[in-house]
């Protein structure tokens, strides 16, 4: 059973006015320890002309980083894209990792960005290996200067959103100065994905232990929360990467990313991401939600 506990940012709500306030919301259950799930994951590298220099250099020695840290039962496919998009590494199980990291040492940068080709040919591979039981995800590294193939922030975003409904779950990795912050965090969010920014090899390597371990603790996936608001009381916005709708009867609807073991030693575990909601109240008081 999910059991919810919150905070709000003041301790104390004055009666007889209206007011804006956020609330923190948690998200915790008790299950039995699981075993590590298996990872179906795509890795989709920008080597546009715009991420010459560092900035590929330090997305090439992550994409290495991660190989090291896969298990031989784990899926792994490679997709770099310029104008042209090519599969460097075809999904496979992740038993002869030398190979695969000689093969991403041999990206070179090109030209203009089809991020969308490189993008979509990484959920195509993730899809071709979809499986419930396993963790199917893309990380598409790149600094989001679309200017070839599908290049409009909406239509992208609604088509990460699409593509999380099928199974395929997509977190972005934003690499130098001036990346488009707009659109990778889009993606993201339409998702129920990760987004992270990078500036170094050093963070580079950090952010995707971190992305790995969250995958490596999830439990259970496609978890919705609806919020059912008390007379006089509305949602203004939310503050999470998480995708939010509404639902036939008006309410709002949260897609959390997924249920995530929170330690080996700790049979209690913890739904994120968090979601952090600010409401406008009305009511003359209220002290608790249900």
């Amino acid at each position: 059973m999910i059991q919810t506990s919150y905070d709000f940012d003041q301790a104390i709500i004055p009666a007889g006015s209206s007011l804006k306030t956020s609330i923190l919301l948690r998200f915790r259950a008790d299950i039995p320890e699981s075993p590590r799930r298996n990872l179906n994951l795509s890795l989709v590298i920008d080597r546009s002309g715009s991420m010459a220099g560092a900035s590929l250099r330090h997305a090439l020695q992550a994409a290495e980083s991660v190989v090291d840290q896969l298990e031989p039962d784990d899926m792994l496919s490679v997709v770099v894209y310029d104008d042209a998009v090519d599969t460097v590494v075809p999904p496979q199980p992740v038993a002869d990792k030398t190979t695969i990291k000689n093969s991403i040492r041999k990206v070179r940068a090109g030209g203009i960005t089809n991020l969308s080709g490189g993008w979509l040919q990484g959920c195509e591979h993730v899809k071709s290996q979809l499986d419930p039981q396993k963790i199917n995800r893309v990380l598409l590294l790149t600094d989001g200067h679309a200017n070839m193939g599908i290049s409009d922030p909406k239509v992208l975003t609604a088509t990460s959103g699409q593509k999380a409904e099928e199974g395929v779950i997509t977190t972005t990795l934003g690499f130098a100065q001036g990346f488009n912050e707009d659109l990778l965090i889009g993606m993201a969010r339409a998702a129920s994905g990760n987004f992270y920014f990078i500036q170094s090899i050093d963070e580079a390597t950090e952010v995707f232990s971190i992305e790995l371990d969250s995958l490596r603790a999830v439990v259970g996936q496609n978890l919705l929360v609806t919020l059912e608001l008390a007379d006089g009381v509305s949602l203004v916005d939310t503050l999470s990467l998480a995708k939010v709708s509404q639902n036939d009867a008006g309410q709002t609807v949260i897609s959390l990313a997924g249920l995530k073991r929170k330690s080996r030693n700790n049979q209690r575990s913890q739904l994120l991401p968090i979601a952090q909601l600010d409401f406008c109240c009305t009511q003359p008081w209220f002290n608790s939600i249900e």
